[in-house]
């Protein structure tokens, strides 16, 4: 029996498809958590600190998992973000946090 270089070509295909699929089918069958956060990140982190440098990376690190205390609306009205109580003082001067 005489194979061609066409036939083998066609046969390798076939049996890689074949070989692939369960691995496909079994990457697609166990989903991702509801709260779970995927980020692809350029390089390395050389710090995990935001504060220690001003490298493009290690903020975008920083804005990805660090939540600050108010955050700006679309109105640039300070709104709270992980404070539950607040207030101001009458002069305005100090800001108290609660539970």
């Amino acid at each position: 029996m005489r194979i061609s270089r066409r036939e083998l070509i066609h046969m390798g295909l076939a049996a890689g498809t074949a070989l692939s699929i369960p691995s496909v089918l079994r990457a697609q069958t166990k989903p991702a958590g509801a709260r779970t956060a995927r980020m692809v990140m350029t390089g390395d982190l050389s710090v995990f600190d935001p504060i220690f440098t001003t490298a493009d990376i290690i903020a975008n690190h920083g804005l990805a998992i660090y939540d600050t205390l108010f955050s700006l609306d679309s109105k640039l009205m300070s709104q709270p973000q992980m404070v539950g109580k607040w207030g101001i003082s009458d002069d305005k001067k100090t800001y108290t946090t609660g539970a």
